[in-house]
């Protein structure tokens, strides 16, 4: 194995922990929240010390059972006084009402301009 592939390993072994390190957790959720369109407002000692202090860092996914980092209302930016660990389900389900009642909104919206039109 020549000298190249070997520094290819190491930095891809290098690069795996530390996308699964707190420190790559914490870039990952960011850029998540930038492509959503979310402001992320907390540094990453903020980030980590809502997540140590609720004791659920290795219980954290996006699976039954597991805890995410959610905010309050499905709204607003990832911020200190907006932020809380809680169920991935709560989470989920709660996201899933947001967007349903944005589709309910929109319909009820619809109807109006269809019945106004018809008029």
């Amino acid at each position: 194995m020549g000298g190249k592939e070997r520094y290819s390993e190491r930095m891809r072994a290098r690069q795996v922990r530390y996308r699964r390190s707190p420190r790559g957790r914490y870039s990952e959720h960011k850029t998540n929240a930038r492509a959503r369109g979310i402001a992320f407002l907390l540094t990453f000692e903020e980030w980590w010390l809502i997540w140590c202090q609720s004791r659920k860092w290795l219980q954290r996914g996006d699976r039954r059972g597991q805890y995410v980092m959610m905010r309050d209302g499905d709204e607003g930016p990832y911020a200190v006084w907006n932020v809380f660990i809680g169920l991935s389900e709560r989470n989920h389900r709660e996201s899933c009402e947001k967007r349903l009642g944005v589709l309910r909104r929109h319909t009820q919206h619809a109807t109006v301009v269809t019945f106004v039109e018809c008029v």
